[in-house]
């Protein structure tokens, strides 16, 4: 078990937002410097690396590991926006370059394996490399193949969960009796999916997605809206040709999602720093995502 030093960055400085966070996945950096675990913890809490908008939730080498940010808060670490779900959904573990690089990589993946096991979750499927939410060579060293490859890494964190001492898991969702037409909108961390169907619903619950209710209720009668997947995300249209060109490119159809009908609006938001996809009813929920720079698509979907 990696033992854990808290130190706080103190609230109300820039590199601690404070928004309430119920992460769904953890994100693992490189430092990019050789500052050991303790150098990067002094700069972030008391040198004054807390006047600027970056932060994460632990750092750790071959010796110790901090946590400066409670698991319950986000940091500023991915690069995806304000509302990004790098920033606002995972747990940021900034993994040193000093000292035995291998044995800091071994404890971070130890140290991921524990967190997955708070907060649910698989090492397929919730942990992220940094740059899968911006345009940046991190972690560097697991992507140059150092101390080991990323899917070794992986391999290691799934061994961690296997072996590691037990934590207590969260209640099981169970997903609720919903009116006829119901649209369940559920989120991996990484990933916005909609379906009416309750059975599927439940599943992806079980399987760590977060459960975030009704969306709407969408008509019985109207267009087709499709669901495609890219192999990373979900995108869903009622537009004939922009499917074409979509499977054209090698997305997949994964069939009728719903029907659009109606006189009020389903926004379709893009995230373009991290790719995915948002649909909301919610004209609030569109405003805060466009001041986070997400793009509105437009309003094709209706019910």
């Amino acid at each position: 078990m990696v033992e854990i030093t808290k130190s706080y960055i103190p609230a109300g400085t820039p590199a601690r937002p404070g928004y309430p966070m119920d992460p769904t996945g953890v994100t693992i950096h490189n430092t990019g410097s050789s500052a050991s675990a303790k150098n990067h913890m002094l700069y972030m809490t008391q040198n004054g690396g807390f006047n600027a908008s970056t932060s994460y939730h632990f750092v750790i080498d071959d010796i110790d590991c901090f946590q400066l940010l409670p698991l319950d808060e986000n940091g500023w670490h991915a690069g995806d926006g304000a509302l990004g779900a790098g920033n606002r959904k995972t747990i940021a573990i900034e993994v040193c370059e000093c000292g035995d690089i291998k044995k800091a990589h071994d404890r971070a993946a130890e140290l991921t394996a524990s967190l997955l096991k708070q907060i649910g979750g698989t090492a397929q499927h919730n942990v992220f490399q940094h740059a899968q939410w911006m345009a940046k060579d991190c972690p560097r060293l697991l992507r140059s193949g150092r101390p080991y490859s990323w899917s070794t890494f992986l391999d290691k964190v799934a061994k961690f969960m296997k072996t590691d001492a037990a934590v207590p898991k969260k209640d099981p969702i169970k997903i609720p009796e919903a009116a006829a037409g119901s649209v369940h909108r559920l989120y991996s961390g990484a990933d916005h999916l909609y379906t009416q169907s309750r059975k599927e619903a439940q599943y992806l619950a079980d399987s760590g997605w977060k459960y975030e209710g009704v969306g709407w209720i969408a008509p019985t009668d109207g267009d087709p809206v499709w669901r495609l997947y890219s192999g990373k995300t979900h995108l869903f249209t009622a537009d004939p040709v922009e499917k074409t060109r979509l499977l054209s490119i090698g997305w997949k159809d994964e069939g009728q999602a719903f029907v659009s009908g109606g006189s009020r609006p389903i926004y379709r938001m893009y995230n373009p720093h991290s790719g995915e996809h948002l649909l909301t009813a919610s004209l609030k929920e569109h405003d805060a995502a466009t001041k986070a720079g997400w793009r509105c698509e437009g309003q094709e979907i209706r019910y």
